[in-house]
C-alpha cells in the first residue's frame, strides 16, 4: 500500500524485492515493473520532445497513426529566423566557441517561441524555422507569429550586453514571416521521418529572410 502511494505521487524510482512469491509478492513485483514502465515514458517524452515540439511528441506518443508518411495541404504562418554575418565570425571564433555561442542563441530564442506556440520544424545551421498553423492550426496564427518576431528581436540584444562582459561579439538577427499553404506532414522513409512543410510559400518566406538586415522583422503582403 505505501508503495502505490508513492507510485501515486510521482516517486517512480522505486525498486523492491518482493519478500514472498504469494499473491502479495506477485503484486509487488508487477508494481516496480509498472513504476519501471512509466520512469522510461517519461524518458521517452522527455527526450523525444527534445527532438520535435512538445505538442508532436504528444501526438506520436498517443497516436501510432501519426507517424505514417504523408501530408495535408494547410494554410500556415511561417517565421524564418537568420544571424547576419554568423559564417565570418564561426571562422574567427573556431568550432568550440561558435558552438558555445550558437546553443546560447538557440536556448533564448526557443522559451520565446513556445511561450507563443510556434513549432520549431527545425534549426538549419543559425537560423530558426518555425510554423504556426501546422501541425496544430489555431484562429490567430498569424497574429502569433507577428508577436513571436517582435518578442524575438529584443531579446537578443540582452544577450549581447552579456556577451560583451564576456568579450563575446554581438549578433545581429534578421526575420521574416509570411502565410501561404503548403504541404504539411511526415516526409522521409520508414527508416527516418521528420515533420516539415513543402511547397512555393516556403521558398518565398526563405527570400523574404535573405533580404531582411539586422534587427529588422519583413512581413509579406500576404501576412
Amino acid at each position: 500500500a505505501q508503495l502505490a502511494r508513492r507510485i501515486r505521487h510521482g516517486e517512480l524510482d522505486v525498486n523492491i524485492v518482493p519478500r514472498s512469491r504469494d499473491e502479495i509478492g506477485v503484486l509487488t513485483g508487477a508494481m516496480v515493473e509498472m513504476a519501471a514502465a512509466l520512469r522510461d515514458r517519461d524518458f521517452i517524452r522527455e527526450a523525444f520532445g527534445r527532438y520535435v515540439s512538445p505538442e508532436l511528441a504528444e501526438r506520436y506518443i498517443h497516436d501510432r497513426e501519426a507517424l505514417r508518411l504523408g501530408g495535408e495541404v494547410r494554410e500556415v504562418a511561417m517565421l524564418m529566423s537568420d544571424l547576419r554575418d554568423f559564417s565570418e565570425l564561426s571562422e574567427r571564433l573556431g568550432p568550440a566557441a561558435m558552438i558555445g555561442l550558437l546553443n546560447g542563441y538557440l536556448a533564448r530564442m526557443t522559451p520565446v517561441i513556445t511561450q507563443h506556440n510556434g513549432t520549431i520544424v527545425e534549426f538549419i545551421g543559425d537560423a530558426i524555422f518555425v510554423l504556426f498553423g501546422a501541425p496544430f492550426s489555431r484562429p490567430d496564427d498569424a497574429e502569433r507569429a507577428v508577436r513571436c518576431a517582435w518578442a524575438m528581436q529584443p531579446t537578443l540584444p540582452a544577450m549581447n550586453e552579456e556577451g560583451r562582459r564576456r568579450s563575446l561579439p554581438e549578433l545581429h538577427m534578421g526575420i521574416a514571416l509570411h502565410i501561404g499553404p503548403v504541404v504539411a506532414g511526415n516526409i522521409g522513409s520508414h527508416d527516418h521521418v521528420k515533420y516539415g512543410v513543402v511547397g512555393p510559400a516556403v521558398n518565398l518566406l526563405s527570400r523574404i529572410q535573405g533580404l531582411a538586415s539586422g534587427g529588422e522583422i519583413l512581413l509579406s503582403d500576404a501576412l
